[in-house]
């Protein structure tokens, strides 16, 4: 069968993966009208978040959720005289995760794009699987209303600083249920904002939160955090300069206390800064983590990859992934920035792709395969 996962026509992108459960494919759309926003004559914003959960054997849709009411004009205009629409925007850039015991799908989702805002952006979601009903929202940051208009030379559909606190702080990745070695269970999500939440899955109350960094458009917490069943591990991406913290931070489940650290410094040196401009602003971890065999594998927008031991943090491993390769099929080989879900595991191996030219980095083609060494006597 082929199916679209659409609720309507402004609920059209997928960018999480789908989930398989129970005879449902659950289906995360993450349509906003993010991008254009940035045109001055376009009637901001319309698109809006959406999940649909379809029948596996045969596509039929089962149901469907929205995280706001269909766009309309809002009767305002923009200072170039266009009509604005809303409300528009919090999607769903996730794989949504599922609770089977309790019989629920947690979505996180992203900012609004225009006004007026609404309480499901820059939020945790609870579903039922069954009927897709609404059991609870954490929203982590009210009144977060950006788009692109919202740069450094802010455009006409950009909302004014009283309307919004314009931070752009989605969730970019999933929600993590975890149970604790007394049975308890908490619900773990990294945000933009620099932010790692805990709550109970529950009600969606909030258990425990730290922050590290400034947060930003491209993290903070950008693409996900991971676990290792005691500890969680937030990576952060903080590009830019001033008082910002990338690195990697850990911390224990149950109660959210510091464990260990590890805070990285710009590498410039020899040829780095030809085959990286930018490299000493742009070097933090916005990559999902990988967490295997007690081992935490990271990668920056610089392209390095930095291994830790999941334990204590000693760094167990380094590579500089940005430069050229030989490849195994003849093609001219580059790497370059790693960001969003570029981190693998399996058959004995960790695979990292390593380019990504969105957001004016280094882009490149190359997936690597890298084998642990084994210890010899």
């Amino acid at each position: 069968w082929v199916a679209s996962g659409r609720v309507d026509e402004g609920s059209g992108n997928i960018s999480g993966s789908v989930v398989v459960h129970d005879g449902k494919v659950i289906v995360p759309l993450s349509a906003s009208g993010v991008s254009a926003g940035a045109n001055p004559t376009f009637e901001c914003c319309v698109g809006r978040g959406a999940v649909t959960a379809l029948n596996a054997r045969t596509g039929e849709q089962l149901w469907s959720y929205v995280t706001m009411a269909e766009a309309e004009y809002t009767g305002e205009v923009s200072s170039t005289g266009v009509a604005l629409r809303g409300p528009s925007g919090a999607p769903i850039w996730s794989t949504p995760s599922i609770d089977a015991k309790r019989g629920r799908v947690y979505v996180t989702t992203g900012e609004n794009t225009s006004l007026p805002a609404t309480r499901t952006s820059d939020a945790i979601i609870a579903l039922d699987l069954e009927s897709g009903e609404e059991l609870w929202v954490f929203q982590a940051t009210p009144r977060d209303v950006w788009n692109m208009a919202c740069g450094r030379r802010s455009g006409p559909n950009c909302p004014s600083a009283e309307e919004s606190i314009l931070r752009d702080w989605d969730f970019g990745g999933s929600a993590i249920l975890t149970e604790l070695s007394d049975g308890r269970e908490l619900l773990l999500a990294g945000q933009k904002s620099g932010h790692l939440w805990a709550l109970d899955p529950e009600d969606g109350n909030l258990v425990w939160a730290q922050r590290r960094g400034q947060g930003g458009a491209l993290g903070g917490n950008h693409w996900g955090i991971a676990i290792d069943g005691e500890r969680v591990f937030l990576t952060i991406s903080d590009p830019g300069g001033g008082d910002r913290m990338p690195g990697i931070y850990t911390f224990d489940i149950a109660t959210g206390t510091p464990l260990w650290e590890h805070r990285l410094a710009p590498d410039c040196s020899g040829d780095r800064r030809e085959r990286l401009p930018g490299c000493n602003a742009r070097y933090g971890l916005s990559a999902t983590p990988l967490v295997v065999d007690g081992a935490v594998v990271t990668a920056g927008l610089d392209g390095r990859v930095h291994i830790f031991d999941g334990v204590d943090g000693r760094v167990l491993f380094q590579f500089d992934t940005a430069r050229p390769f030989e490849s195994i099929n003849g093609i001219e080989g580059e790497g370059g920035s790693v960001d969003s879900n570029s981190i693998a595991a399996g058959a004995g191996m960790v695979f990292i792709a390593s380019g990504y030219g969105f957001f004016g980095q280094k882009p490149g083609n190359v997936l690597l395969a890298f084998r642990p060494r084994r210890n010899r006597d």
